[in-house]
């Protein structure tokens, strides 16, 4: 997608949604019965735009098979100073685990 855009503005985009919300939202705009985990269908991003803007994951990831990094005009990475897996990881087990007494 980043090298079809970058080449004539176009291509296709969809959602992941992360909660019921945004399913929610979505489902509303497209007719469709999506649950959070889920992709929306591809749709062709609309024309006349002059600017993607991308969030997410792996968006800038260079290795010896894939180099993303190189159709991007402008990268922007933010890091946490913790370890965000470990962060989740915390939250999860907060939520989902019960903590016995000691």
């Amino acid at each position: 997608m980043f090298k079809t855009y970058g080449e004539n503005g176009g291509g296709k985009k969809r959602y992941y949604l992360h909660s019921e919300e945004e399913a929610e939202e979505h489902n509303l705009r497209l007719g469709t019965g999506l649950k959070p985990g889920e992709f929306t269908p591809w749709e062709d991003i609309p024309p006349g735009t002059d600017m993607m803007f991308y969030e997410g994951l792996h968006g800038m990831v260079v290795h010896d098979k894939v180099n993303m990094a190189q159709y991007v005009d402008l990268g922007v990475g933010v890091v946490p100073i913790v370890n965000l897996e470990w962060i989740q990881k915390i939250q999860r087990d907060n939520k989902e685990r019960v903590t016995r007494p000691r």
